[in-house]
């Protein structure tokens, strides 16, 4: 079964055909019977959408909605309570319900007076006894107001709300899981609440494995400058802590990962050899040219 919301106007009741969410970082529009028409009010409905100025983000964990009505809505604040009760419905009823509503809800979910409600009433009436006809169920709600004055209009039940709990409590149906009651603070959806959790337990994790790094890369600094005594000294006291005998062996491999493989010494070049010790002592250069010469190479012992 399904709640249909209309809204009392002194144009006559706009109902509200549906309610769909939008991308996050987009504006709140109302339209108008589905086309690409936003309606004046849009930028009103999206401040009471979207926190932290509006409540329905609050009640919903989401900040962002079309909602398309079958007439024009000019101006004012009236429309909200048959908007929030239309995002927070839940179609769990045990037959249809055609709910009238007019009235301000503020941040504590208080509905506030409005003007004209016997106006708008009145045009809403020929409707409402229709509905009535085919043995629908219509509910009315307008702010409570000691200076109001209605009487049954004609046969229909008024109930002056102050609050919006008292108009889910008249219908008898149960708000969405998300409802934000009287007082209660502001709820999120499942999704944000994990994300807060996860980062809530990463920060500090990150905390202390940067501190864990941070000590063994600090050694590395001062072997890196030549200050070996101070490098001593800081690692004997770190090494009285059981979490400092973990950080020695870190700072010990990732020396040792700097560490560079011994290359052998690649000689290029030409060795002369004598043909006897003698004649390493000719002075003469035509006796030098004599020796032998052959090329040195690296792997060739000497």
């Amino acid at each position: 079964m399904t709640v249909t919301v209309f809204i009392l106007t002194t144009k006559g009741p706009v109902r509200i055909q549906r309610i769909s969410e939008e991308e996050l970082g987009v504006q709140s529009v109302i339209c108008l019977d589905g086309r690409a028409q936003a309606l004046p009010i849009s930028s009103r409905y999206d401040a009471f959408v979207r926190n932290p100025t509006g409540i329905i983000e609050r009640a919903t964990g989401h900040g962002a909605y079309r909602m398309d009505v079958d007439r024009m809505i000019d101006d004012g604040d009236s429309w909200q309570l048959g908007v929030y009760l239309a995002h927070l419905s839940e179609n769990n009823t045990d037959q249809d319900i055609y709910v009238f509503a007019t009235g301000e809800v503020d941040r504590e979910l208080r509905v506030r007076p409005v003007s004209h409600i016997s106006e708008k009433l009145d045009q809403a009436y020929d409707l409402m006894r229709a509905l009535q006809r085919e043995v629908k169920r219509v509910r009315v709600f307008v702010p409570h107001d000691n200076d109001l004055e209605l009487d049954d209009c004609q046969g229909i039940e008024v109930d002056q709300v102050s609050h919006v709990d008292q108009m889910f409590d008249l219908l008898g149906i149960s708000p969405s899981k998300s409802h934000v009651p009287k007082g209660a603070e502001v709820q999120h959806n499942p999704d944000k609440l994990i994300s807060r959790r996860i980062l809530f337990w990463a920060f500090p994790l990150l905390l202390v494995v940067a501190w864990f790094l941070w000590t063994p890369i600090s050694w590395m600094g001062l072997a890196n400058n030549g200050k070996l005594l101070e490098l001593e000294e800081t690692m004997d006291e770190g090494s009285a802590s059981f979490i400092g005998g973990f950080q020695q062996r870190l700072f010990f491999l990732l020396q040792d990962l700097r560490a560079h493989e011994p290359k052998m010494p690649e000689l290029v070049g030409k060795m002369i050899t004598a043909a006897n010790p003698q004649a390493c002592n000719a002075k003469s250069g035509a006796q030098v040219m004599s020796w032998g010469c052959r090329d040195l190479d690296h792997g060739r012992n000497l």
